[in-house]
């Protein structure tokens, strides 16, 4: 009588072509990933490749992550076509925007307001401000900022007052004059912003840093008012004393930045009260 020979149990798991074919990705998968690393990558090629790719998988004049979920003009129908000048316009004007966009992106990023939307009145009126700063050579006495409520020009103390002082020196006299030129060019209302350090100050005509900050800006005002001829009932002027710091005032050059001069060009949007 013969004796059966036992069944080896079957060993579960997948087959055993797959592991050939898992090495094989795996080599191919680090292949391309060595090519592509030793390799420089072309925009207009890879714009190329994203076009073919979208127009393949969810067809022309869909949204794609490929090109950031905005619609892109089918080229190859134009082309077929013969439309040539229209794609020429389509591409200059999406050109045009998207350098509109990194402007108004590089501006709101320089003053910390990269998540915020701005009005673009306020971002015109920066960048006329911006041209005319520059322009007059004025980049190294004024700083530029903006908000949702306008244009900041910045001027240092030491441009404008001896330490301790609110009476306006000859270098702060010249930047003025400037700046009224400019203030003229528009129909804004003008407020004038005084600020200290934390430094405490005493002396008869100044008691404290409130006085001292407000007194520099009614100086401001009143040169701009009896010395330039700008319109009084556009201005005002207030004091933030040693309240309202840039930075902290931990050096001496952080409390100079401190000592500061604001010159703001109010923004009111149309229709407000």
């Amino acid at each position: 009588m013969s004796k059966r020979r036992k069944r080896s149990p079957e060993s579960g798991g997948s087959p055993e072509w797959m592991t050939t074919f898992s090495d094989l990705m795996t080599l191919l998968l680090t292949f391309f990933i060595l090519l592509y690393s030793m390799s420089s990558v072309s925009n207009d090629k890879f714009t190329q490749a994203a076009d073919s790719l979208q127009n393949s998988f969810v067809g022309s004049g869909q949204k794609s992550i490929l090109t950031g979920g905005q619609w892109v003009p089918e080229r190859n129908e134009n082309a077929k076509n013969g439309d040539s000048s229209t794609l020429s316009e389509i591409e200059a004007a999406a050109i045009q925007s998207a350098k509109a966009e990194a402007t108004q992106d590089d501006l709101l990023a320089s003053n910390g307001q990269a998540m915020i939307a701005l009005d673009p009145e306020v971002i015109k009126m920066y960048q006329e401000v911006l041209d005319f700063v520059e322009k007059n050579g004025l980049s190294e006495e004024i700083s530029m900022s903006m908000d949702a409520d306008g244009v900041y020009m910045t001027v240092k103390e030491a441009i404008l007052f001896h330490p301790g002082s609110a009476v306006i020196t000859e270098s702060g006299t010249a930047a003025l004059q400037k700046v009224a030129e400019l203030i003229g060019s528009f129909e804004n209302k003008v407020v004038i912003e005084g600020h200290t350090d934390n430094v405490p100050h005493y002396d008869p005509k100044f008691e404290s840093n409130w006085e001292l900050s407000a007194g520099r800006a009614i100086a401001v005002l009143r040169h701009l008012t009896e010395q330039r001829n700008i319109d009084p009932t556009r201005l005002s002027a207030v004091g933030y004393g040693e309240y309202n710091p840039l930075v902290p005032n931990d050096t001496a050059e952080q409390r100079a930045e401190n000592r500061r001069v604001n010159i703001v060009l109010v923004y009111e949007p149309e229709g407000a009260e």
